[in-house]
């Protein structure tokens, strides 16, 4: 009497679970702070995490700061610095700067080139004239950039994010340890999309074509639930 495939029968529910609403391969609690601050002198620094503070091994997590006076004197940052985890690697081109502009008045956000430094695992911008910072007007500073996890990141693990800047008398300063950001497991798509061998599939490309699990996944996922199960039907025995 024939029978499935174990293996096979999982990719089958695996799949049906994508197409109906996806679900996690790997443990994936909150963040225990995706968010925090500190003040030097007046400036305080407030960091957070997006991506609801989480990132799987490979995937990519953008990161905001944004410098601001609470009070007292305003102040012109000369430097803004970004404190990533060890092993992360900046994402080229993502770095954005939003400050007051002179001509209009007003925030203006803009594409930077940071500078990096592998010594610390930072990337700066620096400007010699300096960024204004000020309660009058709310005027801030804001440097957002995204990263790549390790792929060899440990599931569960927790690692910190800091920031400094650098203001004409306060000198250099920094804030280690603002925020942190949670290992997640991957979740199916991103399973799918990194190599069909992570979700347990097999090779996706049942016709021994070069496509992937990801893309098949992605533009037809009927067709691509269709493929798994003949091949259930075909490795019955």
């Amino acid at each position: 009497m024939s029978r499935f495939s174990l293996r096979c029968a999982a990719s089958v529910a695996a799949a049906t679970a994508l197409v109906v609403g996806g679900m996690s391969l790997g443990a994936g609690t909150a963040v225990a702070a995706p968010e925090g601050s500190c003040t030097k002198s007046n400036v305080l620094i407030s960091k957070k995490v997006l991506n609801g503070g989480e990132v799987a091994p490979g995937g990519e997590v953008r990161i905001r700061t944004v410098f601001s006076v609470s009070s007292g004197i305003d102040r012109m940052i000369n430097k803004v610095t970004d404190f990533h985890p060890e092993g992360f690697s900046y994402v080229k081109d993502s770095a954005t700067l939003d400050t007051w502009h002179l001509i209009g008045l007003a925030q203006k956000t803009e594409s930077v080139t940071p500078a990096p430094n592998a010594t610390d695992n930072s990337i700066s911008v620096s400007n010699g004239a300096g960024w204004s910072v000020s309660t009058t007007g709310n005027k801030t500073v804001t440097l957002e950039a995204s990263y790549l996890a390790p792929k060899d990141a440990k599931v569960g693990s927790e690692v910190a994010v800091g920031a400094g800047f650098k203001s004409g008398l306060l000198g250099e300063n920094k804030c280690d340890k603002l925020a942190t950001v949670k290992i997640r497991g991957k979740n199916i798509v991103e399973g799918a999309t990194s190599g069909s061998a992570d979700l347990g599939f097999g090779s996706a490309d049942t016709e021994g074509g070069s496509g992937s699990a990801g893309s098949s996944i992605i533009t037809d996922p009927a067709g691509f639930i269709g493929s798994i199960i003949g091949n259930v039907i075909k490795s019955a025995s």
